[in-house]
């Protein structure tokens, strides 16, 4: 059977019929046990199987130890366990062995033929777009790009698209990306890819540009896919992903408790699952734009501290310097501007520090919106709430149908909002205010926590006077319990 065909099972988790070939090989020529054994390893990945994949890598790696190097279970055995590193967000790992068989390729030494090669430069990107490492994307992207003509030319093409959606998004052209993904996802359709296989990379897209394009529903509806479709098949950052966004959605529309409750939910998840993981930056990264949105600073840093240098985290940084007071100017200055997205972020930027200097905001803002209006970034414009003046002075100036259309959106937003403010996302309190409320839920008496923290009794008091206004309760009792809900102690 040509390798082609062996291939398409393997694309269409089809694990029977990869573990029947590897007996009919046995069954010709028993010498045949690596090429067998590399059948079964393979079957077990095709059916995402996770633990018995790990457990035969294992088994492989002391049956042949005392035999000279056998490329192909090598070869083989790399292939499956990036993979595996992928699915249980192992990064260090899946770089390592990539650049491992990468290496090998290079040398003329791998057994893995260009398809092959095309998934490790798919799951390198997927890991470079969770961790926002635009650059060596877009490297990648490079290097992968003379494979798209190589082998089984559906399978190429359909893991070029999924690398290239990603090169789309991450540079902030959402209506590229959504194209090239909802183009992938049709192909994995018509040709049943499925399992490790199967389009996650593009269903996220398309969930992300719908977002970006301001289509809440369409996004909601490709996350719910993303969520459902990766649980089965035990792919976790994908789920992890889809739950986060959600979390995010819920937290925007002033739904905390519930959004906190499905970080609480995805951490269950990771602390049940069998096999080594690191998964945990998933729920972090979620966690840490919902205490953004209330400012809990002190909970701000614990997960500033141990997230990778992501583009969130980076900005976080910033707002806590701003709201430190710290003048801005010159880190906005310093703010890469290389990409459609990172040109846009930075003249919001450039209009919000300016906002008190109308001309000079509005022409910045004049600027973003020509990109907004090419590549389609709506909901990044309708969540900068600060300076909605700023930005239809500048939409009317331009006087197209879009940005017309931004207007009456501004509009609809801000009714929103407004109704939004009667939900249960409290006014944010401040670092000493939370110091307090978590003094509460300890049972001490009110004048043995102002001594802990070292205030008057009449600082105490003011301080419970707008804990109690901020929470909407009537006592420290309620108090607690409202804190608890929202996940503030």
């Amino acid at each position: 059977m040509p390798s082609a065909e062996l291939r398409d099972y393997a694309f269409q988790a089809n694990g029977d019929a990869l573990r029947q070939y590897a007996a009919e090989v046995l069954k010709k020529d028993p010498t045949r046990t690596a090429a067998a054994d590399s059948l079964e390893l393979t079957a077990f990945l095709a059916d995402c199987d996770l633990p018995g994949a790990e457990a035969k890598m294992e088994t492989l790696k002391f049956k042949y130890q005392d035999n000279e190097k056998i490329q192909s279970i090598i070869s083989t055995s790399n292939l499956v366990k990036a993979h595996l590193d992928f699915a249980f967000g192992r990064f260090t790992q899946l770089e390592e062995t990539i650049n491992e068989e990468l290496a090998a390729f290079n040398k003329k030494v791998s057994t893995l033929e260009a398809t092959d090669i095309l998934q490790l430069f798919r799951l390198k990107a997927q890991k470079h777009m969770f961790l926002n490492e635009y650059v060596e994307l877009f490297e990648l992207a490079d290097s992968a790009a003379k494979f798209k003509e190589v082998g089984n030319k559906d399978q190429t093409f359909y893991l070029s698209n999924s690398i290239a959606a990603m090169v789309f998004a991450a540079n902030g052209e959402h209506r590229k990306a959504l194209e090239l993904a909802n183009k992938n996802i049709k192909i994995a359709e018509l040709n049943g890819y499925k399992g490790v296989m199967a389009p996650f990379d593009s269903l996220f897209i398309q969930a992300i540009s719908k977002t970006a394009m301001a289509a809440p529903i369409e996004a909601l509806k490709a996350f719910e896919i993303l969520r459902s479709e990766s649980s089965k098949y035990s792919q976790w950052p994908w789920h992890l992903m889809a739950d986060g966004n959600f979390a995010r959605d819920l937290a925007i529309n002033n739904k905390l408790s519930e959004a906190l409750t499905i970080i609480r939910e995805e951490r269950e998840l990771i602390s049940n699952l069998q096999l080594q993981n690191d998964l945990s930056f998933f729920p972090d990264s979620s966690e840490l734009f919902i205490r953004y949105l209330i400012k809990d600073i002190e909970r701000i840093e614990t997960l500033v501290n141990r997230l990778p240098n992501t583009i969130l985290v980076q900005q976080i940084r910033a707002l806590k310097e701003e709201w430190g007071g710290k003048d801005m100017l010159e880190w906005i200055k310093n703010l890469p501007d290389v990409t459609a997205r990172e040109k846009i972020y930075k003249l919001f930027a450039y209009s919000d520090y300016y906002a008190d200097r109308e001309s000079v905001a509005v022409d910045y803002m004049r600027q973003a919106l020509v990109l907004v209006e090419e590549t389609g970034s709506i909901e990044f414009l309708l969540r900068q709430h600060k300076i909605f003046d700023i930005i239809v002075k500048a939409a009317n100036d331009l006087k197209t149908p879009f940005m017309e259309d931004m207007v009456r959106r501004i509009t609809d937003r801000v009714k929103q909002n407004t109704e939004n403010n009667r939900g249960e996302l409290p006014t944010p309190l401040t670092t000493r205010e939370l110091e307090v409320i978590r003094h509460l839920a300890t049972g001490k008496p009110i004048s043995s926590i102002a001594a802990s923290l070292h205030v008057s009794m009449n600082t105490m008091k003011t301080h419970l006077r707008n804990i109690y206004k901020k929470l909407e309760v009537d006592g420290r009792e309620k108090a607690v319990e409202k804190g608890r809900e929202l996940f503030l102690i």
